[in-house]
């Protein structure tokens, strides 16, 4: 029996991200996703008071009631900047810290609408070294967090990043979760294909992928990328999960052809590819 995201344990978590891998991205990514399975009240977090809390790398930063009084398309540009630039300062408040902080420190970003003109902001902080709370309580714009699950470590960066890509809203990231296949490999699967093996595998979601919006059904069915024999062997990790979430969001999967496939950055082959629906004016 499916379990509710708040319900899921470090075992039902490890089922999902099992045979997966969490890789830096050499360009940053950013997306506007539909409603996802998490949110700030069933996010995999505890406060930051509330444990006892050792020096950390991970950290969250969770603003609540903001108003948005920037562009989404500017933010987007901002967080480019700062990630390749490395300085975080070039966010502005409450997106960024405080103060400034060391080069390789970085920073993912989800900012959802809770209500009518009002927002909520999480903020993955990463630190290149274990730093103290209170430190990190002079650098932040919102509530302290500690993520659930760290003290596996490996797998608990897994599932951090599972939850942030699978929450709705603006999502800004330097970091994916994707299946661990080999690249070369997959990618000359997926390039290889011509159109009647792009049809067999769309037909293939669609007739065989789960209609529940339960995200732990769907991330089963993404195991099928590391099957040889499944027609969407070696296919683009974040076009079959936006190609699932579609489904069970409108209840039909689209024809390929009204799709656009967008090449995001970097070389790594998981997760810089956008699903989204072709627009007039659209152009290839």
């Amino acid at each position: 029996m499916l379990k509710a995201p708040e319900d899921m344990t470090l075992d039902d978590f490890n089922l999902i991200v099992d045979g997966m891998a969490c890789r830096s991205l050499a360009s940053p990514f950013t997306c506007q996703a539909p409603q996802g399975i998490f949110h700030h009240l069933n996010f995999p977090m505890t406060e930051a008071d509330s444990v006892d809390c050792n020096p950390s790398v991970h950290y969250l930063d969770v603003v609540k009631n903001y108003h948005l009084d920037i562009t989404i398309e500017e933010l987007e540009r901002k967080y480019k900047d700062a990630i390749l630039n490395k300085d975080l300062q070039l966010l502005p408040a409450p997106f960024g810290l405080r103060s400034k902080v060391q080069s390789d420190c970085k920073i993912q970003i989800v900012l959802s609408e809770f209500a009518e003109g009002s927002y909520i902001i999480i903020k993955h902080i990463i630190f290149p070294q274990k730093s103290k709370l209170s430190v990190v309580k002079k650098l932040v714009h919102g509530t302290v967090y500690r993520p659930l699950f760290m003290h596996v470590p490996t797998v608990g960066r897994k599932i951090l990043q599972y939850c942030l890509q699978n929450m709705g809203g603006t999502q800004l990231r330097c970091f994916d979760l994707a299946a661990d296949a080999p690249t070369a490999k997959s990618r000359k699967v997926f390039d290889d294909l011509e159109d009647e093996g792009l049809d067999q595998g769309f037909d293939f979601i669609a007739k065989h992928a789960p209609r529940s919006s339960c995200d732990l059904a769907q991330r089963r069915q993404t195991k099928e990328l590391r099957k040889s024999t499944s027609p969407i062997f070696g296919w683009p990790q974040n076009l079959v999960q936006q190609a699932l979430r579609q489904l069970s969001s409108e209840g039909a999967l689209a024809r390929k052809d009204t799709y656009v496939l967008s090449a995001l950055a970097s070389g790594d082959l998981g997760g810089h590819l956008e699903l989204r629906p072709l627009c007039f004016g659209d152009a290839w």
